[in-house]
């Protein structure tokens, strides 16, 4: 949580019944948990962040043939063409999306008018529905193989069922930046009093520190946050930026944002101290740091030549 000191800021519509309509059976619906994905869109070992939080958003998504969309269409005494391929795939949640932007949706649209939505709606929650759970920063991509697929936001790729930030990138406060940018908290929040010194800051932080905000000292001079440096993994074992209290000289070491550090892909803040619990490629993990394989295996080679030389 950051402050600031300044002065005080200031249809419902009928369901069609398309399920009596459909010759094909449907079967139970299934839980896609782990739902398969094409070989183009593999797992990208990336470099992962903190907070990337789990959220997922639960949606009901089906493949309809062309055949039972005719039918469906037949029984409302629409005119349509029977040689027009009107496959449908789509979720509940884009089915105005999918009715503006799909030629099958818009061609339903243009013959149902306001009823297409809710004929839609029908088909695909009585026609083989798959429940999906969709990670956050992703887009529901239906397709006949998988009604679950989905796409992740530009800058962030898969990974173990999540859109997560690129190799090379980092999440901070919910979007990618590169992996050498530090981290602020999250957008200050303005205090609605004038803060008129440290002690009073300290008031406010209670168990927390007072610590400056990284690129506002240039800007201002009465900026601060509340920092919990023994569990942080933004400012770690200390504050990324000094306060603007005292003189920055008196206020100690810096802390360390843990997933800055090279080679760093997951990593926690214990006690002040930055524990690595994931690397890059081309990193290993060891005592809670990454190390660089090309140098354990020099560290190596300088061994075998110094068992080498007392052989000699």
């Amino acid at each position: 949580m950051k402050f600031f000191l300044s002065p005080t800021f200031t249809t419902a519509s009928s369901i069609l019944a398309a399920s009596l309509l459909l010759s094909s059976p449907t079967t139970a619906s299934r839980n896609t948990d782990n739902h398969p994905r094409s070989s183009q869109h593999g797992r990208i070992i990336s470099s992962r962040q903190h907070r990337e939080t789990p959220n997922m958003k639960l949606d009901t998504c089906s493949f309809i043939p062309s055949p039972d969309v005719h039918q469906g269409l037949g029984s409302q005494g629409a005119p349509i063409a029977q040689s027009r391929d009107l496959d449908v795939c789509a979720c509940i949640s884009d089915v105005q999306p999918y009715v503006n932007g799909n030629p099958s949706g818009q061609y339903i649209g243009h013959v149902l008018g306001d009823n297409a939505r809710p004929f839609l709606e029908s088909l695909i929650h009585a026609h083989n529905p798959w429940h999906c759970k969709f990670p956050l920063h992703s887009k529901p991509h239906c397709t006949k193989a998988d009604p679950c697929y989905f796409d992740c936001d530009n800058g962030r790729v898969v990974e173990n069922g999540q859109c997560v930030c690129s190799l090379g990138f980092r999440n901070c406060n919910d979007r990618c930046i590169p992996q050498s940018q530090l981290c602020g908290s999250a957008m200050p929040h303005p205090f609605k009093r004038e803060v008129t010194g440290l002690e009073e800051a300290k008031n406010i932080c209670r168990s927390k520190t007072v610590c400056g905000i990284p690129g506002e000292s240039s800007k201002s001079n009465t900026a601060y946050d509340c920092v919990d440096i023994m569990n942080d993994e933004e400012s770690c074992g200390g504050c990324l930026a000094p306060h603007p209290f005292s003189d920055a000289k008196q206020q100690g070491a810096l802390g360390m944002e843990c997933h800055a550090a090279p080679g760093v892909a997951k990593a926690a803040c214990i006690k002040g101290h930055c524990d690595a619990t994931k690397c890059q490629v081309g990193f290993k993990l060891e005592n809670g740091s990454c190390v660089p394989e090309w140098w354990k295996r020099q560290i190596a080679g300088l061994g075998a030549v110094g068992s080498l030389m007392g052989l000699l």
